[in-house]
């Protein structure tokens, strides 16, 4: 499993996201995974007391109301409001598609126009 966070850097006040790294998982379960989070943020000396959201896919281990992580979480942390992440929705319509051949054409017609138009910008500079 990874595990990214969203804070707020006070020093320069803007948004960051960071990969914090994989945990290996020997259980599936949303209390399995509860803990690894919590381990994982406590170790790096991360409170969870200030978690205010958190973003998973929509299977029923992470998103399920009565033992999905995001439950167990929120009992513990209800400040801490759950967020679906669409952007995994979106991983799998795009993976999806791009199995389709006409698509798988067009992206490497997309590919090999970029390699040219870098290509010719590098000749037309004198690189």
């Amino acid at each position: 499993m990874t595990i990214c966070v969203r804070y707020v850097d006070t020093i320069h006040f803007i948004i960051r996201e960071d990969f914090l790294g994989f945990i290996e998982m020997t259980s599936t379960t949303g209390m399995a995974i509860r803990d690894a989070i919590k381990y994982k943020l406590e170790g790096i000396g991360l409170s969870m007391d200030n978690l205010r959201g958190q973003g998973y896919d929509g299977g029923a281990n992470m998103a399920g109301k009565n033992n999905g992580v995001q439950a167990l979480i929120s009992k513990e942390q209800p400040q801490a409001f759950y967020t679906h992440c669409f952007s995994h929705s979106l991983n799998l319509c795009i993976s999806k598609a791009c199995a389709i051949h006409s698509i798988k054409n067009m992206m490497g017609v997309c590919e090999w126009a970029a390699h040219e138009t870098v290509f010719c910008s590098g000749l037309y500079e004198g690189r």
